[in-house]
Formats: C-alpha cells, sequence, structure tokens
C-alpha cells in the first residue's frame, strides 16, 4: 500500500482526463454506471496511478478506453478507484463492479483508495479539495483476483452503513500484490 500526496499536478492531470472523457461520446462513462459521482472519483484514481508509475519510472501508455485504462510495461491495466471517508486500511474492500467486465481485456486491476476531505460530498460537483488523502492499494492480476472475489448484490448493506450502488466482485486490500509486480523481469 503506497500513500501519495495530492498535489496539484494530480489534480490538472485529473481534470484534463475528466474534460477530455466528457468532451466525446465514446462509451468512456458508460450510461449504465453505479449512480454518483464516480467519473471524478475514477480521474482522480487514475492521476494517483500515473504519479506511483512514474515515480518507479516504469513504461506507461495511456489507452483511455472502456476495455482497459494503461498499458504499464506491456501489461493491460485498469484502475478502479472508491471514495472513503476513513483512511485505507488492509481490511478495506475493492471492487470490480460487473457491468464492465463483460468487455474489459485486461491483465491486470490496480486498486485506489480515495478519502474525502471533511464535507465535502462523494456525489456532488467534481471539486479539486474532494479528496484530502490518497493510496494505491495495490494490483492484482485479472484471473486471480475473479477466482478469489466473492460476489455483492446491488442493495447490500455492508458493517459501515454504506449501500452497494451495484453488483460487484470484491476483496480485501490484504490480498493485493504491490505494484511493482507490473515492472517484473518478464514484463520488461
Amino acid at each position: 500500500m503506497i500513500e501519495v500526496i495530492i498535489t496539484p499536478a494530480i489534480i490538472v492531470r485529473a481534470e484534463e482526463m475528466f474534460a477530455a472523457a466528457r468532451s466525446t461520446n465514446s462509451l468512456r462513462f458508460r450510461k449504465e454506471k453505479a449512480k454518483g459521482n464516480t467519473t471524478w472519483t475514477g480521474c482522480v484514481g487514475q492521476a494517483v496511478f500515473e504519479a506511483v508509475i512514474a515515480e518507479r519510472k516504469m513504461p506507461l501508455k495511456f489507452i483511455n478506453l472502456t476495455t482497459h485504462d494503461y498499458e504499464v510495461c506491456g501489461l493491460k491495466v485498469d484502475v478502479k478507484s472508491k471514495a472513503w471517508s476513513r483512511p485505507a486500511g488492509l481490511d478495506v474492500e475493492v471492487s470490480v463492479f460487473d457491468y464492465i467486465s463483460d468487455h474489459q481485456t485486461v491483465d491486470y486491476y490496480a486498486f485506489v483508495h480515495l478519502q474525502l476531505a471533511l464535507g465535502e460530498d462523494r456525489d456532488g460537483p467534481p471539486s479539486p479539495t474532494r479528496f484530502q488523502r490518497a493510496w494505491l492499494l495495490g494490483v492484482k492480476p485479472k484471473e486471480e483476483y475473479l477466482a478469489l472475489a466473492y460476489e455483492v448484490k446491488k442493495g447490500t448493506v455492508f458493517e459501515s452503513g454504506h449501500i452497494a450502488k451495484a453488483d460487484s466482485k470484491n476483496l480485501i486490500a490484504a490480498v493485493l500484490h504491490s505494484v511493482e509486480l507490473l515492472g517484473g523481469p518478464e514484463n520488461e
């Protein structure tokens, strides 16, 4: 788990991705997504992921398709981001929503945890101050993720009181791998 400082550069990059994605007629943000402002959260999460990969000097190519977000060391990676009111921990759950798994062609999922700043609304309009802290929780090969994950149905109420907005497959962060796995010698 890697904590990432949300810098002005990360916010600027997220704003660029958000503006570009909203200006196209592509399926970048699918209509059947769970309700809530998941698009801004996703763009900030992707900017956090880019910062971690750049810091590790791994080759990164932004793909920007619904099939996957990036190619890192030749591997197809999709970044999944969640907004939480609490800091990251090994017990937080990561999710891959069923409505995207039908068309994604990924080798790995990467998971980003964004902590909401006090008073910020996760479903409000995009805001550069929405998140106070960020973590790249780790990565998981797609096949391994799907084999280990358990199903969550829309409407499920979690211990935290949060209600699942869509059907998904979930895991706890403790079983994720370090992002360095993407840059292993076999992937160079």
